[in-house]
């Protein structure tokens, strides 16, 4: 009986189970790093949902706006973080409503008012830079 085979043949056994196993910690390993980076999203999103809400409470902006903006943090704050389509959904309406109530001339205004405006529209910039 020839072994050269037999030892071919678990020589390749094993290099395949080497090739499986080393591709299986791979997928761990960027799991893993998939799993923190959308923890860490998560955690600025709602950094970003808190700082719109404390602008809309701020009371330097003008009622509508303010209730457009207080709505779309809450919506976001309350979202459900599972079901990943309808938190984008969200997100997107709470971006679209500081565009809205954000314009040149609200900007300009709450720029100005350093006491109250100024603080916390840095606070929604850099939650809006870092998401």
């Amino acid at each position: 009986m020839d072994f050269s085979w037999i030892v071919g043949a678990i020589a390749m056994a094993v290099l395949v189970a080497w090739y499986i196993s080393y591709g299986a910690a791979r997928l761990d390993r960027l799991h893993t790093r998939v799993e923190g980076a959308l923890s860490v999203l998560d955690a600025q999103l709602v950094r970003r949902a808190e700082a719109t809400l404390e602008l809309a409470n701020c009371g330097a902006l003008d009622p509508a706006s303010a209730l457009i903006l207080a709505g779309a943090a809450t919506d976001s704050l309350e979202a459900d973080t599972t079901d990943q389509r309808s938190r984008e959904a969200i997100e997107s309406d709470l971006t679209q409503a500081l565009e809205l109530a954000l314009g040149n001339e609200t900007l300009r205004g709450l720029r100005a008012d350093e006491a109250v405006g100024a603080p916390v529209l840095g606070r929604v910039a850099a939650a809006n830079q870092r998401v």
